[in-house]
């Protein structure tokens, strides 16, 4: 009887044990579910900070171009461009504490070339998807502790094209001799309505 009450009591004993064991591998899968929640929420956060920043950047620059074509016409809003464009990005950038900058493969400015390997990673994302005839939908790069927002720009007005179309055809004589002036070795021109033009980028 003794060696029997032995075994049933070591028996609820390693069965008590077994069940402890097993609570951190739940508390564990549990951790991993809520990191794998606050990594997708902060991800949205960036989408949605990203997307509000470079939509009040783009109204800021619409708004000011809009205004020097109807004061100046097309090659009013080239010089404007040429002036202040990089101006009015820079104060945004510091009102938002992060860095803002269009890229392009076919750049006007030299500035907007993309400058490191994570803008030519993404720009070439693009790029293949427009060329594939895919959705473009803005994205999130992390990159060692910085993480970059990437929206793309599409040629998504007529007025556009005054400035960035066919030179034979949508480009005024005027226009074009300012762009060939202030930019010699200008790349952005030729582009259609519902082109790729090139992308934000917002650096947090």
């Amino acid at each position: 009887m003794k060696r029997l009450a032995y075994y049933t009591i070591s028996l609820l004993m390693l069965g008590a044990c077994e069940k402890n064991q097993q609570k951190p591998e739940n508390n564990s899968t549990n951790g991993t579910q809520s990191t794998t929640t606050q990594t997708e929420k902060s991800q949205v956060n960036y989408l949605e900070k990203g997307d509000e920043i470079t939509t009040a950047t783009q109204a800021a620059l619409l708004q000011t171009v809009s205004k020097a074509i109807a004061e100046k016409e097309a090659h009013g809003a080239v010089e404007y461009c040429n002036l202040k464009a990089l101006t009015i990005v820079d104060s945004l950038s510091k009102l938002h504490n992060c860095q803002i900058r269009r890229v392009s493969d076919k750049y006007r400015n030299p500035q907007d070339k993309a400058q490191n390997e994570t803008e030519k990673k993404a720009l070439a994302t693009f790029i293949e998807k427009h060329q594939k005839q895919e959705k473009l939908e803005p994205f999130i790069l992390q990159e060692d502790k910085n993480v970059y927002y990437f929206k793309p720009i599409m040629v998504g007005m007529e007025t556009c094209l005054k400035c960035h179309g066919d030179k034979s055809k949508d480009i005024a004589p005027k226009t074009l001799a300012t762009i060939e002036k202030l930019y010699p070795n200008d790349l952005a021109k030729g582009y259609k309505l519902k082109d790729f033009r090139g992308m934000w980028v917002v650096k947090f």
